[in-house]
């Protein structure tokens, strides 16, 4: 997956922004915050490619497929204060619960 320093402010908080799917970096270059923001996307590996080591409180906030993804690196991440999902669920592909198997078998 790539990833993106989005805000640096030199603080010690940092916001692990997941984006959705067919995200990128550009569509939110605008995003301001006291905090600093990372954002990951392109989840083409699982591989996190960021150094946590600098900050010592982290907030996760998830967007749509960001969510399934958080969910299946969430042992490489760090201790997290607070998570937010946004329109998305851990269970992207599921017959009852995310996108049926007629939607999967399009892609």
């Amino acid at each position: 997956m790539k990833s993106k320093l989005l805000v640096s402010n030199n603080s010690d908080e940092l916001i692990i922004f997941m984006a959705g799917w067919g995200s990128d970096n550009y569509q939110y270059e605008n995003i301001s915050s006291s905090k600093d923001v990372v954002i990951f996307y392109d989840y083409s590996d699982l591989e996190i490619d960021f150094d946590f080591s600098s900050y010592r409180k982290f907030y996760l906030l998830a967007f749509s497929s960001g969510v399934f993804v958080s969910a299946l690196i969430k042992d490489k991440l760090p201790k997290l204060s607070l998570t937010v999902a946004a329109n998305g669920n851990i269970n992207l592909f599921d017959q009852n619960l995310g996108l049926d198997d007629f939607i999967v078998k399009l892609f």
